[in-house]
């Protein structure tokens, strides 16, 4: 009975993949594949294009810093704070996908908490150190 419920669910998620038109490299053929290689072929891809999203998220804060540090010219130390913020918290992202090469990737990448750390960490470099210089009116 498992073996059958097992065949049906890696069956449904390869039907899944294939309706959002997720594409397997030209080096893979499916017609040879029983389900479940499909289905592993089909992860991978998703783990790929996954890890882009850690890597672009990481890359577009520490281009938001870079941006901030050259289009102001007089800055307060709240905004080098921010600048700095902004620029490790990125960077901090962007090697998070270092720890798919190791066996912490598991967990991490398999929680539910991947999307909103990205949204969070946008916000620590923003968010505090504006309400912390809006309320001392620091320029």
């Amino acid at each position: 009975m498992a073996i059958i419920v097992e065949e049906h669910s890696a069956k449904v998620a390869v039907f899944l993949f294939e309706n959002f038109n997720v594409d397997l490299p030209d080096d893979e053929s499916t017609s040879g594949l029983s389900a479940e290689e499909t289905l592993l072929a089909h992860i991978s891809v998703f783990f790929t294009v996954y890890l882009y999203y850690l890597i672009a998220g990481g890359c577009l804060l520490i281009v938001l810093g870079v941006l901030y540090w050259f289009g102001k010219t007089h800055k307060s130390r709240w905004e080098y704070g921010s600048i700095a913020v902004r620029i490790s918290a990125g960077i901090g992202l962007s090697l998070v996908s270092i720890s798919y090469l190791f066996s912490t990737s598991g967990n991490l990448f398999m929680s539910p908490w991947m999307i909103p750390m990205v949204v969070i960490i946008y916000f620590i470099g923003k968010a505090p150190l504006a309400l912390i210089r809006s309320s001392t009116n620091l320029e």
